[in-house]
């Protein structure tokens, strides 16, 4: 029986110290960051774009790990069934 899937996404804004950071950068938990300016984070579809920035890389990872799941478990299955 095929199962559900639960999509889940967390996005934090926090003020850090940190030097800006334009391109995401993976971390040690498998979330993707970037640092973006005061003027930046101020402006609406300035953040939204830098949101959707971080955002993307690790939609990418997310889906290209479901889709290696779902391929382990067919040929997981096609081998049982040809014992």
């Amino acid at each position: 029986m095929i199962k559900n899937t639960k999509i889940r996404i967390k996005i934090e804004l926090v003020e850090t110290d940190e030097p800006v950071r334009n391109k995401p950068l993976k971390g040690r938990d498998g979330s993707f960051s970037l640092i973006v300016d005061d003027n930046t984070a101020i402006n609406i579809d300035q953040i939204e774009k830098s949101v959707l920035t971080a955002n993307w890389p690790a939609i990418r990872e997310a889906v290209a790990q479901h889709f290696t799941e779902i391929s382990k478990k067919k040929s997981k299955k096609q081998n049982t069934k040809a014992k």
